[in-house]
């Protein structure tokens, strides 16, 4: 009897889940967990669930079977999870996240078959989706639009300037008035009077 209690501890303790302390889902409201585990001896079907814990229950998310194929797996209706399944990993794709999704993911494994049945939890991991891109676009929005009314403004004052000073460049000649020895002299213009 002490060897069958021998056996079994070591199979439960070979099972093993590690996941990553906190993951940051992208701007679109996506994340990837990637859970890593262990087994001891030769599956042929596990179970993964990925739980969201809060402060008065923990709710599945989602819920994957897998046998030796390691096939992906898709499930969900506001979050859509996609199972991507290896040896020694299972990668799920979360999309559809919102702030409010922000909170404890735990990976759960469970050896379905071969018996004995093992269950074993990772630790949870802390998914943050931040409401900051919605936030930024609205900030940024009418720092867009005064970026571009100061690009116009500024072009169109160059270009005021550089038409005043061609005008005033091709025109001074006809203004120019020259004095050699008492006489007036309008450059281009010797058929007008000069006077002061």
């Amino acid at each position: 009897i002490l060897c069958k209690w021998i056996v079994l501890l070591f199979v439960v303790t070979g099972t093993k889940v590690t996941q990553p302390a906190v993951i940051v889902a992208n701007r679109h409201g996506e994340a990837t967990l990637i859970c890593d585990y262990s087994v001891f001896g030769k599956v042929e079907e596990i179970r993964f669930s990925l739980r969201k814990k809060t402060k008065k229950h923990i709710s599945d998310i989602c819920v994957f079977s897998f046998n030796t194929n390691y096939e992906p797996i898709a499930t969900g209706d506001n979050i859509t999870c996609l199972g991507i399944p290896t040896p020694h990993n299972v990668t799920f794709n979360i999309s559809g996240l919102q702030a409010k999704d922000t909170g404890l993911y735990i990976c759960k494994m469970e050896v379905m078959y071969p018996p004995p049945y093992q269950i074993t939890e990772g630790n949870a991991t802390f998914v943050y989706i931040s409401d900051l891109a919605y936030q930024c676009a609205h900030v940024m929005e009418p720092v867009e639009d005064n970026m571009y009314k100061w690009l116009i403004l500024t072009i169109f004052v160059v270009l005021l300037l550089y038409s005043l000073i061609v005008t005033i460049i091709l025109l001074l000649p006809e203004w120019v008035l020259f004095h050699d020895n008492g006489q007036c002299f309008l450059i281009h213009s010797h058929d007008r009077d000069c006077r002061f």
